[in-house]
């Protein structure tokens, strides 16, 4: 074989082996940065009959539904923690006015709580839960079936102090004003952290 054609078929053998290189390098695939989804923490129930569902994110909508935990320390060197829900729920008639709800858990840890106050004397100290609508507020009636409140659900996730609190609730709330109207919430879960 003359020595131009060696030279051509150790060019070409190497142009191929360079080529196959590449194309193999251009094929490996980056990495996939895994990331955890988004926390989505939510409110359902049935209030006065119609179905109102509230959810949101860390990011989206944080108006709508916030938890809150306080932890309080004594001068005894007691410890107590409470915690609060706030939920804005969507108006039954005008879509743009909405109701507030409010649930205050004090000594908040797993089981059930019932609520038979009304406006409490302490609103830090003392468990509650407060609707605000149409310049109106609802609250338990003491001569009426308790409002119930089960935290389900009260765990810390891997490093972080904030808990997250998750439950069921139901119950009547009674205008202080006019006992005869009511707001009637049923099938109520609930599942917040911030």
């Amino acid at each position: 074989m003359p020595a131009y054609c060696l030279n051509r078929l150790v060019n070409y053998t190497a142009l191929i082996s360079l080529s196959s290189l590449l194309m193999i390098s251009c094929s490996k695939k980056e990495a996939v940065e895994e990331s955890t989804p988004e926390y989505v923490q939510f409110f359902k129930a049935s209030v006065n009959g119609k179905p109102m569902a509230v959810e949101n994110t860390m990011r989206k909508d944080r108006e709508n539904l916030s938890g809150s935990w306080t932890g309080l320390g004594f001068a005894s060197g007691e410890q107590k923690e409470l915690y609060t829900i706030s939920v804005a729920l969507p108006s039954e008639t005008k879509p743009s006015e909405t109701a507030k709800l409010r649930i205050h858990i004090w000594e908040v840890k797993e089981g059930t709580f019932t609520i038979s106050n009304t406006i409490p004397n302490n609103l830090l100290t003392e468990s509650h839960i407060l609707l605000w609508k149409s310049n109106n507020t609802y609250t338990p009636n003491n001569h009426a079936k308790p409002f119930t409140v089960r935290i389900t659900k009260y765990e810390r996730p891997a490093g972080s102090s904030i808990p997250t609190v998750g439950g069921q609730l139901n119950g009547v709330l009674y205008n202080e004003q006019n006992s005869q109207d009511s707001v009637v919430i049923k099938d109520g879960s609930f599942e917040v952290r911030f």
